[in-house]
């Protein structure tokens, strides 16, 4: 119920063993940083998101488009996704339409965002008071005569641009700050086929000039019957996000620093001196901007066939498409002195780089599950195989001298030194994954995960690695001996598991040589040329994070209050980090797997339901 710009704000605080960190309020940057259960390696922390069981950022997702969310910590349950869930699994289920029920509904809000606990910065007659203070507390000469005060304090009325008195606070946020959501949602169907479309859009305007973020948002999606034995779900996501911020990022650095004696804006409408040129007023209104355009579109195809009914079929392809289109200006900004006559000029020249990049990843996904009751013995097994890929292409172009800076486009600057530059990698990975859970009279539970993955990122011998888990519980609330306390004790469960998980995010040529280019010049001229750039390393191997988890569930009261615990110890092994090497091979360092990072804990959660019906109540 949270209203934030980032899906990843909305679980802060919320989920034992999960710290999310945001790093900045800015538009668009806003989202926080999830680390579930403490870092497990020196290289990429982030944990794998899938939305209805297709890998996305979580930022990618509207929270009005989010039915539940699951974070899965321990081995046991994150083993399945093998080298993916080293950092944890968060799970999100999106909204579907049900049967014979057609809906529609509309969710937004408009609110304004501030900031809050600024430094009380002094004006300038308290600075200059406040900096003789301070050089006569170390024995130096006040460094501005009583006489020049008095006539600095006349000077801020009659002559501001020679005797300024800025608020750099004031003059910098003068942005609305406002934030809105709206989602209309359509959702119906017949039995045969059920569709939920949604369509959102979001406006966060910064504090600061010339920030915004701006994201359109269409989601789709339907289910089918076709017959008794055969469903399908088809899935389609759109997203576009405009965004865009100052070129330079340092303005809340300079408005903090620069003291209140420096002007900022002259009463001409020319830009005050700042502080050497460093005038944050000036460049966030008028120093160029950093524009972003982000389409996604992303895909989801499933069929089901049960022939019978304790045996399912699942096959899933699943594609990722998105882009990156970025144009940074730098703008110049020509500063003036009090009296007009030009002062410092900053950057000494106008710049764009401009670079777009491409990505997409597909997905396949084959699976059968045997689902059968025995009497009192439940088994449940499944099979799979997934193997996916990724491709990334980027190009990026600079150019500078522009004569006319109100189009900003690479046509539009100097030829002199323009730059082309351009990239592309690709990296693929395969997997076979298997689950068996027994259960006894519901009450004792088994479990066993294996997942054998291979990835394109290590050498021959190192591409496969075995993931395995084993998890174990025990339903005391379902003995016989708690029948006497089942209105107090309604659900008591203790339960452990212990497990493997992989790593695979470091770069994708880190076994291999690689090769750099460069320019030399030979026989008076300058030629470009290739050169080895890095050490090979074959023996690098998947870093492997082994968990052990302890806990207890308990509900009371028909489960109205609900306890968990947890304690867990992980160990991550082989950490793949570069280590420096000799001077005289020629190469600075080497990737290698060496080191170890352990991380234990305690996990407390107690949620109650204090009211239920028409007004509800729930603390967690």
């Amino acid at each position: 119920k949270r209203q934030v710009g980032q899906t990843s704000m909305a679980l802060q605080g919320l989920i034992p063993g999960v710290a999310i960190t945001q790093r900045s309020g800015q538009p668009g940057a806003d989202g926080g940083t999830i680390s579930i259960r403490g870092k497990t390696t020196l290289n990429n922390n982030d944990a794998l998101i899938l939305v209805d069981g297709v890998e996305m950022g979580i930022n990618d997702i509207d929270p009005s488009l989010i039915e539940s969310i699951s974070v899965l910590k321990d081995a046991a349950s994150s083993a399945i996704y093998g080298s993916r869930a080293a950092n944890g699994v968060i799970l999100i289920t999106t909204k579907r339409a049900e049967a014979d029920k057609f809906t529609v509904s509309y969710n937004g809000y408009v609110g304004w965002q501030s900031a809050i606990d600024l430094p009380d910065k002094v004006g300038a007659i308290d600075h200059m008071l406040m900096t003789n203070t301070a050089y006569t507390n170390i024995g130096k000469s006040p460094l501005y005569s009583d006489e020049y005060i008095k006539e600095y304090r006349q000077g801020i009325l009659t002559d501001p641009d020679r005797y300024p008195d800025t608020d750099w606070y004031d003059e910098c946020l003068t942005n609305s700050g406002l934030m809105q959501n709206h989602f209309v949602t359509l959702s119906g169907g017949s039995k045969r086929i059920r569709t939920n479309a949604s369509f959102g859009y979001m406006d966060q305007q910064g504090i600061i000039e010339n920030s915004n973020y701006k994201r359109y948002t269409f989601r789709m999606n339907t289910d089918m019957d076709i017959s008794s034995t055969l469903s399908a779900r088809i899935d389609a996501h759109l997203n576009m996000i405009d965004q865009k911020e100052p070129s330079r990022t340092d303005a809340f650095h300079w408005m903090s620093r620069i003291p209140a004696i420096q002007a900022g804006v002259l009463s001409t409408g020319q830009w005050g001196e700042g502080w050497n040129g460093d005038n944050p007023i000036a460049f966030t209104n008028d120093g160029g901007l950093k524009k972003q355009r982000k389409p996604t579109a992303v895909v989801n195809v499933a069929l089901n066939y049960q022939p019978f009914e304790w045996l399912t079929f699942q096959g899933n392809y699943a594609a990722n498409y998105w882009e990156n289109h970025t144009s940074d200006f730098r703008k110049v900004v020509q500063t003036y002195k009090y009296d007009g006559s030009p002062y410092y000029r900053s950057p000494q020249k106008s710049t764009l780089n401009d670079q777009t990049s491409r990505n997409l990843r597909n997905l396949l996904t084959a699976s059968a599950t045997f689902d059968k009751q025995f009497n009192d013995h439940g088994i449940k097994a499944m099979v799979g195989y997934q193997q996916e890929d990724h491709r990334y292409d980027m190009h990026k172009g600079y150019r500078e001298n522009y004569a006319f800076p109100d189009y900003p486009v690479l046509d539009a600057g100097g030829e002199e030194n323009q730059k082309a530059y351009g990239n592309s990698y690709e990296w693929s990975l395969r997997s076979i994954f298997g689950r068996i859970n027994y259960d006894y009279q519901g009450k004792y539970l088994f479990e066993a995960n294996m997942r054998y993955d291979g990835s394109s990122r290590f050498a021959e011998g190192n591409k496969w690695g075995i993931f395995p888990s084993v998890s174990a519980g025990w339903r005391i609330s379902e003995e016989a001996f708690m029948e006497p306390v089942k209105e107090t004790i309604s659900n008591l469960k203790l339960r452990a598991s212990y497990g493997f998980t992989g790593n695979t995010e470091i770069g994708v040529y880190e076994s291999l040589a690689t090769l750099g280019t460069s320019n030399w010049i030979l026989g008076n001229q300058l030629v470009s040329g290739f050169f080895p750039n890095k050490i090979p390393n074959p023996d690098l191997k998947w870093e492997r994070t082994g968990q052990f988890d302890i806990g207890l569930d308990l509900g009371l009261f028909n489960n109205r209050v609900r306890i968990t615990t947890d304690y867990y110890k992980k160990k991550t092994t082989d950490l793949l980090y570069s280590v420096a090497v000799p001077a005289t091979s020629g190469y600075q360092t080497m990737l290698k797997n060496i080191g170890s990072i352990e991380n234990q804990g305690y996990e407390l959660s107690i949620e109650s339901d204090n009211l239920t019906g028409p007004f509800s109540w729930t603390t967690a």
